[in-house]
């Protein structure tokens, strides 16, 4: 599986726990959140790290504009440089639209 399959994998399984040992806690990033908890087996067999399926999950969440990109680092527990690298290992592009722009005009005063 690729790494945004494996994400897709997980946010469509969200609601399952699968066993004990490896556990990811998102409920201190999001209030209402349950626990996703990830066999150590699972994780060996997928070659990751709890850390990485955080990442991956998160890119996933943010490519499908579930999350905001503050949202999306914090539940990667990344920087914002940090997270943006991993966005562009994985091709995933930035959400930035003309709304945007012109918001970030209208902040800087460069627009009436």
């Amino acid at each position: 599986m690729f790494p945004l399959q494996i994400a897709s994998f997980f946010y469509n399984q969200l609601n399952i726990s699968m066993a004990k040992n490896s556990y990811i806690g998102l409920g201190k990033f999001f209030s209402g959140m349950r626990n996703l908890v990830v066999s150590a087996e699972l994780l060996e067999e997928l070659q990751l790290s709890p850390s990485e399926l955080l990442i991956d999950l998160a890119v996933y969440l943010y490519d499908k504009e579930k999350l905001t990109m503050g949202q999306a680092k914090k539940l990667a527990g990344l920087t914002q440089i940090a997270f943006q690298a991993e966005l562009v290992k994985r091709e995933v592009f930035i959400k930035y639209d003309v709304d945007d722009l012109e918001t970030d005009l209208e902040n800087l005063n460069l627009r009436d």
